[in-house]
């Protein structure tokens, strides 16, 4: 059995964990990419901010699993796909782009990776 369909049966039989879990991952995994690219143009550099990283992979499990979830199952019942493109698919992007990215991702993004990686802490003692 090929990986795509043990993908499909898992997130079929448990789709909050799967989902959870795959955040993760590719969270982590786009971290360690970035820090190698960006590491002053020496992606040969063996060092690696865990912190960091640590923060990122959590904030995937957070906000792919339960977040992304529940909010894009609301989407999909409140607008089914057969409405068509003006009557689902445009209000949809609508809250996205302007309801949850402004006003729950972006300060849940910064407020969550700030605090894991212990940035209030310092700041409020600096």
């Amino acid at each position: 059995m090929n990986i795509f369909r043990l993908y499909s049966k898992a997130i079929n039989r448990q789709p909050l964990l799967v989902k959870t879990i795959t955040g993760g991952v590719l969270a982590g995994t786009g971290d360690i990419a970035a820090q190698k690219i960006s590491a002053n143009g020496n992606c040969e550099s063996g060092f690696l901010d865990y912190e960091r990283l640590a923060a990122f992979t959590a904030f995937g499990c957070i906000w792919t699993g339960p977040i992304n979830h529940k909010w894009l199952g609301m989407l999909n019942r409140m607008y089914p796909t057969h409405l068509g493109i003006r009557r689902a698919l445009i209000p949809k992007m609508t809250l996205q782009f302007f309801v949850l990215n402004p006003i729950i991702y972006l300060p849940l993004y910064f407020s969550t990776t700030g605090f894991l990686r212990g940035l209030f802490h310092h700041s409020r003692n600096a």
